[in-house]
């Protein structure tokens, strides 16, 4: 199964047209229905980022369907979506559907507590995905073919939201699974985090938390890992005067790990002491960390600065990390967003240091780089740049990967756009033959939202 780079302009139409219909529900209250339509017609040379280069070219229809309904107390929305695929496809099959994905979430409040919920599930290729959770097994990209499928399911209770004293609970379970795979360090793990929270407001500049945690994590893997973390923290935040805040906070973590050649358990206490400060164009922050985590202690010091533009906005941090393997490495994170006389940019760079399950270090590197421009007022283009690195230390099972996008629009009336696309994708990892692809494509979108 195959997830293809036209899926981003989907969900930006998605974006839009939920952002209208809460909108449009807030004010008058009801069902809002609301759907996306893209029909596109692809070209590409290695859509699976194969050593050995197959080309194909399809027809693929993508298809969103979903409701709103809000009111000033509740929220509940239902979306579904997928894609057809019919052509000369190299996997044999001239049709196929692919990216299913299913979502429900809801929320309530009804006077001085809330409660909230949603549920996940969704599926896409392998190859073609670049994650975010930089503590996912395998590393930050997914490599190889097969399917990627997520299963997310969250609930949350909050009371006493304007009382002095608060108290609450969430818990998520997340499942990631992987089927055809040809990377076996892609594996299936499943997590169970709950947490249990007071709040205590003690003056109107001192506020306490007590925070229980436990996190339950089980892999398939070889050793057939299961990990269980507890935690509680005891936390606070004093406002020494306006625009100057201080957070404190002291937690005490066990860690115990169970594999087949035995079992090992960490504990220790942690804390946590950090600033906020107000500045006339933005704000300025800093934090120490210091927490126990199956590896060993974690410490980490970061400083960050937020800058309001006259057109733009601006933030970026840097920082040192200390693992339990003895190394020390810096942290940096830059946001910059600008509005220019004929376009817009933006770019994001970031650098983060985990620790995997053989407690080495992973520097993880990103670069996003983006440009839009209109060239009249029912046309435009932009463009995008995004870099992803994994580099284990002291091992050589490195990755990256480049991708660049060049794309046209143009609007043909109420809510249909003509959209042409060229994307190229390449892949380096240590000790494997670079891969790279070429994909074209033309596509027509249209994206609406109706009451029944």
């Amino acid at each position: 199964m195959r997830r293809n780079h036209y899926l981003v302009a989907g969900t930006f139409s998605l974006g839009c047209i939920l952002v209208a219909s809460s909108s449009v529900a807030q004010e008058v209250g009801g069902l809002q229905a609301f759907a996306t339509f893209r029909q596109s017609l692809i070209y590409s040379d290695n859509p699976d980022l194969r050593i050995i280069k197959e080309s194909e070219t399809v027809s693929r229809t993508d298809l969103t369907l979903g409701f709103l309904t809000e009111t000033r107390a509740t929220r509940f929305r239902f979306e579904v979506g997928g894609a057809f695929e019919f052509g000369d496809r190299i996997d044999g099959d001239n049709t196929d559907f692919l990216d299913p994905s299913a979502e429900l979430s809801f929320a309530r409040t009804a006077g001085n507590a809330a409660l909230s919920g949603s549920a996940l599930y969704s599926e896409s290729d392998v190859s073609d995905v670049i994650l975010e959770d930089t503590t996912a097994i395998g590393g930050d990209i997914l490599n190889g073919t097969g399917t990627r499928e997520v299963t997310d399911l969250r609930l949350r209770f909050d009371g006493g939201l304007e009382s002095p004293f608060s108290y609450g609970f969430d818990v998520r379970r997340r499942e990631i699974d992987f089927s055809v795979t040809t990377d076996p360090d892609l594996i299936p793990e499943t997590e169970i985090e709950t947490n249990i929270r007071l709040g205590f407001q003690v003056s109107p500049q001192l506020s306490l938390g007590v925070v229980a945690t436990d996190i339950n994590f089980d892999a398939d893997d070889a050793v057939d890992t299961q990990r269980d973390t507890t935690r509680i923290a005891i936390n606070g935040n004093y406002q020494v005067r306006d625009g100057l805040s201080l957070n404190f906070g002291v937690n005490d973590s066990e860690v115990t790990t169970v594999r087949t050649f035995g079992t090992s358990v960490t504990d220790g206490i942690g804390g946590e002491l950090g600033f906020l400060l107000d500045r006339p164009n933005g704000t300025l922050a800093g934090t120490f960390t210091t927490i126990v985590e199956d590896s060993g202690r974690i410490d980490t010091l970061s400083f960050t600065r937020a800058l309001d533009l006259r057109a733009g906005t601006l933030s970026f941090g840097a920082g040192l990390v200390d693992t339990p393997s003895g190394g020390t490495d810096p942290l940096f994170n830059i946001a910059y967003t600008q509005e220019l006389p004929n376009g817009m940019f933006d770019l994001s760079l970031s650098q983060v240091t985990t620790v995997n399950d053989d407690s080495i270090d992973v520097i993880n590197s990103r670069l996003s780089l983006g440009y839009s421009q209109p060239i009249n007022n029912v046309s435009g283009w932009d463009a995008t740049l995004s870099i992803a690195d994994t580099n284990v230390v002291g091992v050589d099972d490195d990755t990256s990967r480049i991708d660049l996008t060049f794309a046209y629009r143009r609007d043909l009336g109420p809510d249909w756009d003509l959209v042409s696309r060229y994307t190229y994708a390449k892949v380096t990892e240590d000790g494997v033959t670079d891969r790279d692809s070429n994909t074209i494509g033309i596509s027509l979108e249209r994206g609406f939202s109706f009451r029944p």
